[in-house]
């Protein structure tokens, strides 16, 4: 069954105990017989991006032996099994985010990278959540805005000063309404050239938060280098993107 982006599957799950269940249950020879529930949330792009299941294991582990009939401390968790088709089916569907949403979610990494042009740490660390995580290229795991700032305005004042970047968004797509993930390709002008550094291509993914004051916030930043190992083609195809951003 389906109800606007969710999907409902009710499974028999049969079988015959006939040997020995996980230590617990001895081979009765009984037959088996109970329901599982599983439940899909389908995003707009028809790709599952939640899964949820639940199965009557009460009545399995009469089946098996282990619970009698008059066990009724196993109540409760008869009674949620029950509930759960209904309280699932009778929740809202995750509404659609807006076009500003998604265009206020794309000016964050063009913030962060205009901040990294200016030479700047605190600018470039200023989208940011307080608490948000960067990991680097070579695994270096930055915690919180104030330690992505000074760690980068280091980096800026020392071994890429003077350096430029570019990017390229290549997708933004809503996990909640409130939650996104952003892919990027980005690529750097080192100083004193004026064309990419095709061995410090990246492919950058952040995870996007609408936070309690209503405002789009990075909370995750993975940068990757893009080598490609043994596809020079696509090596060389990043390159010719990026270039176009310059």
């Amino acid at each position: 069954m389906a109800s606007e982006d969710k999907v409902i599957s009710i499974v028999i799950v049969t079988g015959k105990l006939v040997g020995i269940f996980f230590g617990i249950a001895p081979p009765t020879g009984n037959d088996i017989s109970y329901q599982a529930v599983h439940m899909h949330r389908i995003s707009n792009d028809g790709k599952i991006v939640e899964h949820k299941a639940i199965r009557d294991d009460l009545t399995f582990m009469m089946q098996l032996g282990i619970v009698d009939p008059s066990s009724i401390k196993y109540e409760p968790l008869f009674q949620a099994w029950k509930g759960f088709i209904r309280s699932q089916m009778s929740k809202p569907p995750v509404l659609n985010s807006s076009a500003d949403d998604e265009a206020t979610i794309r000016s964050l990494y063009f913030q962060m990278i205009d901040g990294w042009n200016k030479g700047s740490g605190d600018a470039f660390a200023a989208p940011f959540a307080e608490d948000g995580d960067l990991v680097g290229f070579d695994g270096t795991h930055l915690k919180g805005r104030k330690e992505i700032a000074s760690f980068h305005q280091l980096l800026l004042d020392t071994f890429v000063k003077g350096s430029s970047l570019v990017g390229k968004i290549r997708n933004v797509r809503f996990l909640t309404p409130d939650v996104a993930i952003m892919h990027v390709v980005g690529g750097t002008i080192m100083a004193g050239r004026s064309d990419i550094d095709p061995e410090r291509n990246s492919i950058h993914t952040l995870v996007v938060m609408k936070e309690s004051d209503g405002k789009w916030r990075i909370a995750a930043f993975q940068n990757t280098r893009a080598q490609y190992i043994g596809r020079p083609d696509m090596f060389n195809e990043l390159t010719e993107q990026l270039r176009k951003e310059l």
